[in-house]
C-alpha cells in the first residue's frame, strides 16, 4: 500500500514538473514490522546509501533536483540522509516529500476518535480506493490504536505491540 501511494504521488509530481520518474524502491526500512512473515527490510544505513548512490548518479547526469517520495512512515532515516546531501551544497538538491504530510490532519484520523489511522483504516483505504481501487477488498472494522499513540511509538514498540495481526 505504501508503494502504491508513493508511486501515485511521484507520478503526479513528475507530470507536474515534466520530470523523469524512477521506479519505486519497494523495499525500504520496515523494522517496526519485524516478526511478520513476508516483511523484508533494509537496514537504515543501506537505505541511506541507496539514496546517496541515486543522488550521485542523478548529479552525474546533470539533474539538478531529486525528489524522494516517501510512502512509508517507518523510513525515519530519509530525513538525515537528505539533509546531509543538501548541506554539502552540491549542484543537486534533494527534496523529501511525504504525501501524508500534505493531508488535512482530520482526514488522516479515525473519524470521531482523533486517533491516527495508520494502516488499513478509513483514511488509507479511501486513498487506495482513489488511487488503485482493484487493490481494495471489503472487510469488517479493524483494530483501533490506543489513546495517545504517536508515530514514534512504532520505533519503541513495533506494530505487533498494538495488534498481533499487524494491522493498525
Amino acid at each position: 500500500t505504501d508503494t502504491i501511494h508513493a508511486e501515485y504521488f511521484a507520478r503526479l509530481i513528475a507530470t507536474e514538473l515534466d520530470a523523469a520518474l524512477l521506479p519505486a524502491q519497494a523495499i525500504a526500512t520496515s523494522l517496526e514490522h519485524t516478526g511478520f512473515r513476508g516483511t523484508f527490510s533494509l537496514r537504515p544505513e543501506t537505505l541511506m546509501q541507496v539514496v546517496r548512490d541515486l543522488a550521485d548518479e542523478a548529479e552525474r547526469q546533470n539533474f539538478r533536483i531529486l525528489v524522494v517520495v516517501n510512502g512509508h512512515g517507518g523510513n525515519f532515516c530519509l530525513v538525515p540522509v537528505c539533509r546531509d546531501l543538501n548541506r554539502l551544497d552540491r549542484k543537486l538538491k534533494v527534496l523529501l516529500v511525504s504525501p501524508h504530510e500534505f493531508c488535512d490532519a482530520g482526514l488522516t484520523e479515525s473519524p470521531g476518535k482523533g486517533l491516527p489511522d495508520i494502516h488499513a483504516g478509513e483514511s488509507e483505504t479511501s486513498r487506495l480506493l482513489a488511487e488503485k481501487p482493484e487493490a481494495v477488498r471489503p472487510s469488517g472494522p479493524g483494530p483501533r490504536l490506543a489513546q495517545g499513540f504517536i508515530r514514534s511509538d512504532l520505533t519503541t514498540f513495533g506494530v505487533g505491540h498494538f495488534n498481533p495481526a499487524g494491522a493498525c
